[in-house]
């Protein structure tokens, strides 16, 4: 999705990119080796290798000559469409030799190009273009199959959506931006069903939602597919086993190594349970982030997907059932000790594959409420702690809002600066019901509030108001008895308007 804004709530945010990497290194997984094509080095049973994986240059995606013919050499030959005597996109002959203004040869099922590799680097390189590719999988498989395009959200630059299907060209899967979301590349993990073919359409995000369609040369993009391997597990992920449905046999979560749990639910009575233990104060909130079912998320038919975190007297702490996109049970502020996760089936009928795939880790949370006791009102409300950031000046809380509460956080704002806020409780788990968010003015004047939806609680760009200090005023209907959490965690942005 083309959207380049600055993501206020940093504690409702947990790993991104393709298969995430809790150290930080570059996403890996437990899967084939890495190939020797494309490293500039001529290696056994290559007939080239010019440092990249793309056809029509003179050596292909497989480092195989192409019919000696040489891009920019001003003869048109091989696979070449055209060829004017440079390497330069945009002129109507692009980096490939191909013809800017045609097809490049995978605009269909029909068309669809193999991925024999582990990759494959392609172009939208005119509106409305549509590349096909397809690959051959296994059943009990899982894959991840990412872009890699835009890393760092440039305006200007493609904005994939990838999608699966079967070898009936039946949809399975389908993403438009990784979650959590990072920036417009895309990921999708899924376990197969079936053996047998399977393809992958990729778009330009404008195609994809019906907007004017985008695509030059420029919008290059690589398509890696990778076949996650449970037999040595390593890496980021962590796969399910079935012991049983209790406390006593929960599979153990590394959160300093791990960040990634692959598994199934077995039958409609179906309770996996995982353990990890806080250790460090300064990491106290923990985040498990179900990701998107059906065939317009990571293809699993496991609706209505429950999980929560309880401590080891059973008490639940943070709960949640599959409503939305994605869901998150995300309790910060955790003792030091141990704890246990819940996956358990909705109890509907099983259906052909109901998978999860949950991201998970420890994090810092955001500054935690300090005032419980008197910033009840606005006369004594409890001051934030300002985060600068270039123009733009941030602000942070982890409150606890308990039946009946109110809570009042003060902070400032420079003249001609916007104010979004974005809240999240109940969305993530929390026992909180109604939240409600109000920003106030200085006489306790509501400029404007917003209730929590399964999305979060979200106040936007927020124009017009004079320098000062101004106020966010918490509330809730009342309390979920089940559910012992009582975090709310919020953000609040102060920045120029966009443009």
């Amino acid at each position: 999705m083309k959207f380049h804004h600055l993501t206020l709530l940093t504690a409702l945010i947990s790993l991104g990119c393709a298969v995430p990497d809790p150290n930080g290194n570059t996403p890996a997984d437990a899967g084939p080796t890495v190939e020797l094509c494309g490293n500039g080095v001529l290696d056994a049973d290559e007939e080239c290798d010019d440092s990249n994986r793309r056809n029509r240059d003179g050596c292909d995606r497989n480092c195989v000559l192409e019919n000696d013919a040489r891009c920019g050499d001003g003869v048109v030959e091989g696979d070449e469409e055209c060829d004017d005597r440079n390497t330069f996109p945009g002129d109507g002959c692009d980096e490939r030799c191909r013809n800017e203004n045609l097809a490049d040869g995978n605009d269909s099922f029909a068309d669809a190009e193999p991925i024999n590799g582990r990759s494959a680097e392609g172009v939208i390189a005119t509106p409305g273009d549509l590349d096909f590719y397809k690959i051959e999988a296994e059943a009990g498989q899982w894959l991840a199959i990412t872009t890699s395009a835009n890393p760092d959200d440039t305006p200007g630059k493609v904005d994939t959506v990838i999608t699966l299907f079967d070898a009936d060209q039946n949809q399975v899967a389908q993403n438009d931006d990784a979650y959590p979301r990072r920036n417009t590349d895309s990921q999708l993990i899924t376990k197969v069903v079936a053996t047998g073919t399977y393809y992958i359409k990729l778009e330009e995000w404008t195609t994809w939602a019906g907007e004017t369609a985008e695509g030059e040369p420029s919008y290059t993009y690589t398509l890696n597919v990778s076949v996650l391997n449970t037999e040595d597990i390593g890496a980021a992920a962590v796969y399910g086993e079935e012991g049983g449905n209790d406390a006593e046999s929960a599979l153990a979560l590394d959160t300093e190594t791990k960040a990634l749990i692959l598994s199934d639910l077995a039958d409609e009575n179906d309770i996996d349970v995982y353990s990890f233990s806080v250790t460090d104060e300064t990491k106290a909130h923990f985040s498990a982030q179900l990701m998107p079912l059906g065939t317009d998320g990571y293809g699993s038919t496991a609706n209505g997907t429950r999980m929560w975190v309880a401590d080891m007297d059973g008490n639940i702490i943070s709960r949640i059932s599959h409503v939305g996109k994605t869901d998150e049970v995300g309790p910060g502020g955790l003792a030091l000790g141990d704890y246990h996760l819940h996956i358990q089936h909705s109890g509907n009928a099983v259906g052909a594959n109901d998978f999860y795939v949950i991201k998970f880790n420890l994090y810092g949370d955001n500054p935690a409420e300090a005032e419980e006791d008197t910033n009840g009102v606005l006369g004594t409300a409890e001051v934030l702690t300002p985060s600068p950031d270039g123009t733009s000046t941030r602000y942070f809380v982890l409150a606890q809002l308990s039946e009946g509460d109110v809570d009042y956080f003060s902070f400032d704002l420079a003249q001609g600066n916007n104010i979004t806020v974005a809240c999240g409780s109940a969305s993530s788990g929390s026992g909180v019901v109604g939240l409600r968010a109000e920003l106030r003015g200085e006489d306790d004047n509501v400029i404007q509030g917003a209730d929590e939806n399964d999305e979060g609680l979200y106040i936007r760009n927020i124009a017009g108001q004079s320098a000062g200090t101004y106020y966010l005023r918490l509330t809730a209907t009342s309390v979920d008895p089940e559910v012992t959490g009582r975090y709310v965690r919020c953000g609040i942005h102060t920045g120029p308007p966009r443009g």
